[in-house]
């Protein structure tokens, strides 16, 4: 029979979907943070010569509101997201985090500010 050791059995694995969901339910602003920051990823071997980059939210949900030119009346956050479908998380091929071009200067502070919040829950 399989048991537990007495020492050791440490992990840096988590059930990712569990954790977007514990999230949603006692972190809202931060998962809607994680749901609408999209950050990039690259992974490079210069010994087989592979490069990967790719880019996208931590937590990716459905999102009730795309394609619409506006929120609808009387919405809020926690009602943008559907259901969760991808989690990306890894800080070995994570980039740094730059905000978007288009962010005024004064919300700089602010854009870094809740990242580092969200990422202090996840």
């Amino acid at each position: 029979m399989v048991s537990a050791a007495d020492v050791g059995g440490e992990s840096i694995f988590a059930d990712g979907l569990a954790v977007a969901e514990y999230m949603r339910s006692n972190h809202k602003k931060e998962f809607d943070t994680l749901c609408r920051i999209h950050r990039r990823y690259r992974s490079i071997d210069d010994e087989t010569g592979w490069y990967l980059e790719g880019n996208g939210p931590i937590i990716e949900a459905v999102d009730t509101w795309r394609g619409l030119a506006a929120p609808p009346k009387d919405s809020d956050s926690e009602s943008r997201w559907g259901a969760v479908v991808r989690i990306r998380h890894n800080d070995l091929d994570r980039l740094p985090d730059l905000p978007s071009p288009h962010i005024e200067k004064g919300d700089i502070e602010s854009f870094y500010n809740e990242l580092k919040e969200a990422h202090d829950i996840w």
